[in-house]
């Protein structure tokens, strides 16, 4: 999928990418911050 998306429009692949990834991250930190509470 990311590999079609880099050839056919190479402009939105990286802004893509990095919100991906920040999206990843803060529902990582989220899920990280409710197991933690939960484990209390």
């Amino acid at each position: 999928m990311e590999l079609g998306i880099q050839s056919a429009a190479p402009e939105y692949y990286w802004p893509m990418f990095a919100s991906v990834l920040v999206i990843n991250t803060m529902f990582a930190i989220d899920a990280w911050n409710v197991a933690k509470q939960q484990a209390v």
